[in-house]
């Protein structure tokens, strides 16, 4: 615990010094949030892609949401056509509607970052502990959750999405340009560590797909 409200960022910071265990899972004490959620993200962590041969490395829980609303419904249609004449592939429809200001920011983190995952605010995340060997945590507050994937996204860990059971709307987007702009401008990341006696990088373990009822090491912080 801290003494003093440090932030969702930091809360991370402090428990990834204690994890141990190969699976970090973190979420919100906010209401909304069901646990039995989980179990499912603990299957996709066993999905491997067929050309990489990579097992999947993080999932997002993505919420629900509520539907579109007329106007963004045809705004999106427009940009799916443009999309697939121009780069020859569709892509998915949303998977709910989380307020302008998510949509902003998703758009922001798109474009700087290169993010594609539909609720990256979400406080419902299960990585594979390795994912956080090479990088170096720099946001205090929320903007945590889109600095955590656009990093990883950066070092190409592969990524799936789950939609949430439902909850409660969504709430407000925090103020988190500042730290946006801080790891946009200068991020920062880790060496990977040397082999004893070579000069080489060293190749990080495979990881064997978890059980299904496997037990991720867990934190949860103040929203």
């Amino acid at each position: 615990t801290h003494t003093e409200r440090k932030g969702f960022g930091a809360c991370i910071r402090t428990a990834l010094e204690a994890a141990s265990q190969p699976l970090f899972f973190y979420t919100s004490t906010d209401a909304g949030w069901t646990p039995s959620d989980l179990p499912r993200m603990l299957k996709s962590l066993a999905v491997q892609d067929e050309y990489t041969k990579k097992f999947v490395e993080i999932v997002n829980g993505h919420r629900r949401g509520t539907m579109l609303p007329a106007g963004r419904k045809r705004l999106n249609w427009v940009y799916r056509v443009i999309i697939r004449i121009v780069f020859g592939y569709l892509p998915d429809p949303p998977r709910g509607w989380l307020g302008a200001a998510e949509s902003r920011f998703w758009w922001k983190c798109r474009l700087m970052f290169g993010l594609r995952l539909g609720d990256i605010n979400s406080k419902f995340k299960l990585f594979r502990r390795s994912v956080f060997n090479r990088m170096v945590l720099q946001s205090n507050g929320e903007f945590i959750h889109a600095e955590i994937l656009a990093k990883a996204n950066f070092l190409g860990c592969l990524m799936d999405e789950i939609i949430l059971a439902d909850r409660q709307s969504p709430p407000t987007q925090p103020d988190v340009r500042t730290e946006m702009w801080k790891v946009f401008h200068d991020p920062k990341f880790r060496s990977p560590v040397p082999t004893p006696g070579k000069g080489k990088a060293a190749t990080l373990p495979a990881e064997s797909p978890p059980e299904a009822n496997g037990s991720p090491e867990t934190v949860s912080a103040p929203g």
